[in-house]
């Protein structure tokens, strides 16, 4: 799935996988299993509590 959705003519078009973490430094991991990041950079984002708040109340559409 993750290689499809790296190619633009392939479904699905694009892939978000929410992975709930502790430490924003450490590797994403589901259940024990690290997930794989091909681009830590350009891959990968941390929502802080703050975007959260602002994503909840719909204050960050306004900031952007």
């Amino acid at each position: 799935m993750q290689n499809a959705a790296g190619r633009p003519a392939d479904a699905p078009h694009g892939l978000w996988l929410l992975v709930p973490m502790e430490d924003p430094e450490a590797s994403p991991a589901l259940d024990g299993r690290t997930v794989d990041v091909v681009d830590r950079a350009a891959g990968l984002v941390v929502l802080d509590g703050l975007f959260l708040k602002e994503l909840k109340s719909g204050t960050w559409e306004q900031a952007g």
